[in-house]
């Protein structure tokens, strides 16, 4: 349970604030799944393809 609490709590580090993963959120679900993939195994995960498991245009 501690590290439950540990993912859902917000986080701060060097003066940046994370929200907390939800659980019950469909966006958060669908992030944590896409991360889970396994096919980002070698490569890593790109920010791109984060907008697109998302479903959102590119902020900048």
């Amino acid at each position: 349970m501690k590290k439950l609490g540990k993912v859902t709590e917000p986080a701060e580090d060097n003066n940046r604030r994370y929200r907390g993963f939800n659980f019950f959120s469909k966006e958060d679900e669908r992030l944590l799944v896409s991360v889970a993939d396994g096919k980002f195994t070698l490569k890593g995960i790109t920010y791109k393809y984060y907008l697109t498991a998302l479903g959102k245009q590119d902020l900048g």
